[in-house]
């Protein structure tokens, strides 16, 4: 075809021609079968079809350069900008769209155009956050759900922002290794708060019922969270449960008696304003009054400082003895030592009731793993 004469035959051409024109000179211009006054009118011609009334014509021609990087920008930037079904494939495939480029097809896009972008193979984290911010839901999921998503961590606790009541997107994030643990702890008690509102389980359980079940499974949850928090997470996450007032005797009590030391002492630092590595030692070698004195400087309880330092003093003696403290002991020998108090109304017979609880059910879980076990070796 002479390109000087294409405006003249494009006008008279019936549409199956032009598309079949425009495919054969994409591919020429791709395969670079041009001399240069060839490549810059086949360019000339392309720009032209950017016009063209039939949008097959323009949806050939960006099928046939979507995934191209030696291809005009200007007619990939027009082609990205047509409507739906042409700029489909271009904003899914090629690379010349730049980060800025695709910010700004976002934003000024349908919901269709950022779920496109979403599935591209690869994303990167400033595009990911523009997604985040302005896509629906529809966008975020597909967006958590493609691996060449580059999403940074303050997009993940964006996610969690505005859609963490969403049991999908929930699930999602709850499944990556990635998430904040001040996050993670977060959407576990989203999904206790949507299970105590379950219709379906109040009325299999009982309200009353219900309510205990799903607290209980969710500070178990909790406290998984908290034993698989790295160190440099850790901070983070007593920050957020300081801030959000979630920092009780309970979980205190919890994390002493498992044995889980590093954040028992960075909760206590918080709170008292010492040092770690102080609290540390204090909590492995000092002598009762130093132990009283900590936990008064932290603003426990009165009441509860005593069971607090028995608590102490029975998991150093018991770190001592092994490298592997058991939780169920320790509970055990403070029931005992306690047992007058468990009928009272007090907030030592509350936390006993609860760490009789937490006993019953390491018990529960150790007979099953046992059972378990047991089925595994007679198979």
């Amino acid at each position: 075809m002479i390109f000087d004469n294409f405006s003249v035959w494009a006008e008279s051409s019936d549409t199956r021609s032009r598309i079949l024109a425009v495919k054969a000179l994409c591919e020429s211009y791709i395969c670079s079968d041009f001399n240069a006054d060839e490549m810059k009118a086949a360019e000339g011609a392309m720009i032209l079809l950017l016009d063209d009334p039939s949008s097959e014509v323009r949806k050939a021609m960006a099928s046939s350069l979507c995934a191209h990087e030696d291809v005009p920008i200007i007619v990939i930037n027009a082609l990205a900008q047509d409507q739906l079904d042409v700029s489909a494939p271009v904003l899914a495939y090629s690379p010349l769209l730049s980060d800025n480029n695709l910010i700004d097809l976002v934003a000024d896009g349908l919901l269709e155009h950022r779920f496109i972008v979403s599935q591209r193979k690869y994303i990167s984290p400033a595009v990911c956050a523009a997604l985040i911010e302005i896509g629906e839901k529809e966008v975020v999921s597909e967006l958590l759900q493609n691996s060449g998503s580059q999403i940074a961590c303050l997009s993940l606790v964006r996610i969690a922002e505005r859609f963490g009541q969403a049991g999908e997107i929930r699930n999602e994030l709850l499944n990556r290794n990635d998430i904040p643990a001040h996050i993670r702890y977060e959407l576990v008690e989203q999904l206790g708060q949507v299970l105590a509102k379950d219709s379906l389980l109040s009325a299999l359980m009982g309200e009353k019922r219900a309510s205990y079940v799903t607290k209980d499974a969710c500070d178990q949850a909790a406290l998984s969270v908290i034993e698989r928090t790295s160190d440099d997470d850790m901070e983070a996450l007593i920050e957020h449960l300081r801030l959000s007032g979630k920092i009780t005797s309970a979980l205190l009590m919890n994390v002493l008696s498992v044995g889980n030391v590093d954040f028992f002492a960075m909760v206590i630092s918080k709170l008292s304003g010492k040092g770690v590595s102080r609290i540390r030692a204090i909590l492995r070698d000092g002598h009762f009054s130093l132990v009283k004195a900590l936990y008064k400087s932290a603003g426990l309880s009165p009441e509860l400082i005593p069971i607090f330092i028995d608590a102490t003093l029975l998991w150093r003696d018991a770190s001592h003895q092994s490298d592997i403290v058991l939780a169920d002991e320790i509970v055990a020998k403070l029931l005992d030592k306690y047992q007058d108090q468990v009928r009272s109304q007090s907030s030592v017979a509350e936390l006993l009731m609860m760490m009789e609880n937490t006993r019953f059910k390491q018990c529960r879980r150790v007979a099953k793993s046992y059972a378990m076990s047991l089925v595994k070796q007679a198979a």
